[in-house]
């Protein structure tokens, strides 16, 4: 009896703990997808004591399908076993198993990042949005999402301001201290590593700080005609240039069905930095070779530009509140240049503020993600995007 109290409010019925003790493998295997669909919408930590248990003892299955399915319900376990459990399937001798605990893992860290980010009142924001979007509708969202992005370019110009300041004086001491090496014939082994190091880090932190400032930039923008397919090209080799030693090993296939001679008026340079940033979203997805598919048509008074990745797609979670400052949608891996959380922000704020255009994401885990940026076809300055 007791047993039954403490099971019924968690969700884990009698059939659903036979189901995951049963002799049939495949009953196993569902059964562990219904434990990751609970996890998935109840954190309480006593339904993770008992999921742990479970899942812990299923990590050993004789079955590989089934040490598969106990990977995939990881990503929803939030107890201190989580850690024992995907070491374990990352070192299991099935591909397909260790495969699904390193996609766990990653969706883990985007999660955790969001987490990170989302601290205190950030937190209750991002529930906000999230619930604004589900209850009411994306319109309304996306208005809040706007209302914190003014608000957040107000206090980060500023800031980003004060920082490159101190920056620029850095490295020009940084400079300095190269030149005097040179006659000295001080650049031994250690030093010359030290000071190549240091410079290297102040070139990340330029980067992060002028996306900062990029994002904080509330200048009236400069419309001119731009052929579309020249401002892809330019966007997708700023990505390969980002991504020079991975793409070589990797192997991204582009496909781009852009007509040479579609045109709108845009703030070219500023539409070239956003759509590096979608694209440049899509490469940090992809785990090996990936496909990236560009379209772009005339659509009545619109342009309507689609940038679909075969990638890793994003949780819900992430997908929901992508456009808002400080959410990565990022895998924090090595070759990646942006860690501020800024790229789809800054996208957002050159699309829907500057061009009186949309963004929309669409995204499913494991298949990729498809943003549709919808533009008009001619417009001015005067017309003003804020």
């Amino acid at each position: 009896m007791a047993t039954e109290l403490q099971r019924e409010p968690l969700g884990i019925s009698d059939r659903l703990t036979a189901d995951l003790n049963s002799p049939d493998w495949a009953v196993r295997g569902q059964a562990i997808q219904q434990l990751g669909e609970l996890l998935r919408k109840n954190s309480a930590p006593a339904l993770g004591a008992v999921a742990a248990g479970h899942l812990k003892r299923l990590a050993d299955d004789g079955k590989w399908e089934v040490r598969h399915a106990v990977a995939g319900a990881l990503q929803y376990l939030l107890h201190p076993d989580f850690d024992k459990i995907i070491a374990k399937l990352t070192d299991d001798p099935n591909g397909y198993v260790r495969s699904a605990a390193a996609q766990t893992l990653q969706r883990r860290r985007q999660l955790t990042r969001l987490v990170e980010h989302a601290g205190g009142e950030h937190e209750a924001l991002l529930r906000e949005v999230t619930h604004l979007r589900s209850r009411y509708s994306p319109d309304l969202a996306d208005k809040a999402i706007r209302l914190g992005q003014t608000y957040c370019q107000v206090s980060v110009a500023g800031i980003a301001h004060d920082i490159l300041n101190v920056l620029t004086a850095l490295q020009q001491s940084l400079r300095s201290l190269d030149k005097a090496f040179v006659p000295r014939g001080a650049r031994t082994g250690k030093a010359l590593s030290a000071l190549e190091d240091a410079k290297r880090r102040c070139t990340m932190i330029e980067r992060s700080v002028r996306d900062l400032k990029d994002f904080a930039d509330r200048t009236p923008s400069e419309f001119q005609r731009a052929k579309v397919l020249e401002m892809i090209h330019e966007a997708v080799g700023m990505v390969e240039d980002q991504f020079r030693d991975e793409t070589r090993a990797r192997r991204v296939r582009k496909d781009i069905a852009v007509g040479e001679q579609l045109a709108i008026d845009a703030p070219r340079v500023h539409l070239v930095e956003a759509l590096t940033n979608v694209i440049k979203n899509s490469y940090e997805s992809f785990s090996n070779d990936g496909v990236l598919s560009i379209s772009a048509r005339a659509s009545g008074e619109r342009l309507v530009l689609e940038i679909t990745d075969n990638g890793c797609g994003m949780p819900d979670e992430v997908r929901q509140t992508a456009f808002m400052p400080g959410t990565s949608t990022k895998k924090g891996k090595a070759g990646c240049t942006d860690n501020t959380g800024m790229g789809l922000a800054n996208a957002y704020k050159v699309i829907e503020q500057e061009c009186a255009g949309e963004i929309r994401i669409a995204s499913e885990e494991g298949r990729g993600t498809t943003v549709t940026i919808s533009l008009p076809m001619t417009r001015s300055s005067s017309d003003g995007g804020e």
